[in-house]
């Protein structure tokens, strides 16, 4: 079962990206506060997507949280991230493949998919993955998403024709994975890319209170990431509601710059 080439896809990623701790500054500082107003200080937390930690401040996150579980694929990158930031007494979950269809993807690679292949891969990716981590207070999915859709849709392509199937099962699984990790009555929080400046530049010098106007905007033109649309996301966990999450209300945030996705 050989997922080398996606892992390496990763990690080069991860490597290219590390330095960007002063970019990310911002983001960081939101997400921060997020974080503590979604979980009592003293609590167990999981942070699904660690990757480099740029959006984390991990010796804050020590300080103030019982238990910090960082996850992702590339260990290595989570563990230069921690020694980078001085932080001390977090867990690293290392090699763990967060969509579960990374091998599936990985045996289509340079050939067309069967219609039977397909379905098996959607399957996979609805069923979502269980973390290796003990029942959370809060389960984070920190911009982890997007990477996930980009995997696989550079494999099967951004137009075949079940790519929006494909994407909205990679979701769906994502959101049962976070809600898998928490305690009954605990917290999941989901970060994602929705659209990137290079497709409306207005993003990147909008005051906060215009981000919203700009986000409906870019959800009727369908300017979003494939399967990352808010209204979308709204949309699936009413009709499907797993363990019963009732989802609050989405907070549009500045947004870095990105490369599209289509």
């Amino acid at each position: 079962m050989a997922i080398d080439a996606l892992i390496t896809g990763q990690r080069d990623l991860n490597r290219a990206t590390a330095g960007h701790w002063t970019l990310f500054a911002e983001h960081r500082e939101r997400l921060m506060a997020i974080i503590h107003a979604s979980a009592p200080a003293r609590s167990r937390i999981a942070i699904a997507g660690a990757g480099n930690c740029n959006d984390l401040d991990l010796r804050r996150l020590a300080a103030d949280f019982a238990e910090v579980h960082l996850v992702d694929i590339d260990g290595e990158a989570v563990e230069q991230a921690v020694d980078r930031q001085g932080a001390a007494g977090l867990r690293v979950h290392a090699g763990v493949d967060l969509s579960g269809v990374w091998p599936l993807v990985d045996l289509l690679r340079g050939r067309e998919a069967s219609p039977g292949e397909l379905d098996q891969l959607i399957r996979s990716a609805e069923s979502g993955v269980r973390l290796p981590v003990p029942a959370a207070d809060l389960a984070v999915s920190a911009g982890v998403l997007t990477q996930l859709l980009r995997t696989v849709g550079d494999v099967i392509g951004e137009s075949h024709p079940r790519i929006v199937e494909l994407a909205t099962a990679l979701r769906g699984g994502h959101v049962r994975t976070l809600l898998d990790a928490v305690r009954p009555g605990g917290r999941v929080l989901l970060v994602t890319e929705v659209v990137s400046s290079e497709v409306i530049p207005a993003i990147g010098t909008a005051a906060d209170a215009e981000l919203p106007a700009l986000l409906h905007r870019a959800i009727w033109s369908a300017d979003l990431f494939t399967g990352v649309s808010p209204a979308a996301f709204v949309s699936w966990l009413s009709l499907n509601r797993p363990a019963g999450a009732r989802l609050t209300e989405p907070l549009p945030k500045r947004l870095l710059p990105l490369r599209p996705l289509r």
